[in-house]
């Protein structure tokens, strides 16, 4: 669930709420309570209730009434083209993005560092295609960006096979325990021709090498 509870025994499973605020959420609302820049995120969400939850968790926790000049907007398939619109002018003044798929394709975002999936998207397309509104193109270098985070939260239940629609290589990407994953990302975003250069500083920790020395 969004939240998380305790059980009989008074053990506490955390829920969505508490992985969010872990990897991204406590940061951020401690980065605007200071008057510092955030770092500018995308959250994309399967279900707009979700999306709502933490939208109201934000405005509560940030004392945020007026949503015309909040630092977060929320962006789906049922907003009206002339609050697009206001967004869209205020886009300088967003660092936090809420959305579903409405942000895939055709929205123009400066500056995304971080970009988070709620649960994956059904192909590798569709997450390339959220991932790649993060990060800023690097003035002098064409086709070169700056580096960014890509998170996918999810457990057995969200790639299991009663998920229609959802593509064998995002389970197998999601499900990933061991191996490179540097070779497991060029195998699925990638043709086996492309060529990806080695960055060891960013290297994960599922492969020994990065341990090396």
């Amino acid at each position: 669930g969004f939240e998380g509870f305790k059980d009989k025994n008074n053990k506490y499973h955390p829920g969505l709420l508490d992985q969010l605020r872990v990897i991204y959420i406590d940061e951020y609302v401690r980065s605007i309570l200071e008057g510092n820049e955030p770092k500018h995120a995308v959250i994309f969400f399967r279900t707009e209730n979700q999306l709502i939850l933490l939208l109201n968790y934000l405005r509560q926790t940030l004392s945020i009434s007026n949503a015309r000049s909040a630092p977060f907007v929320c962006l789906i398939s049922s907003t009206p083209p002339v609050t697009e619109l206001i967004i869209n002018k205020r886009k300088g003044r967003v660092s936090l993005y809420l959305t579903t798929q409405k942000m895939l394709l055709g929205v123009n975002v400066p500056r995304l560092d971080i970009c988070i999936f709620v649960k994956p998207m059904n192909t590798p397309h569709a997450i390339l295609q959220g991932a790649g509104r993060t990060g800023r193109p690097i003035s002098g270098e064409p086709g070169i960006r700056t580096r960014s985070v890509v998170y996918i939260l999810s457990n057995g239940g969200d790639v299991g096979l009663q998920v229609k629609g959802m593509s064998d290589e995002v389970r197998n990407l999601v499900s990933f325990k061991e191996g490179c994953l540097r070779d497991l990302l060029k195998d699925s975003f990638l043709d086996s021709k492309s060529q990806v250069s080695k960055q060891d500083d960013w290297c994960c920790n599922f492969c020994s090498k990065s341990f090396k020395d």
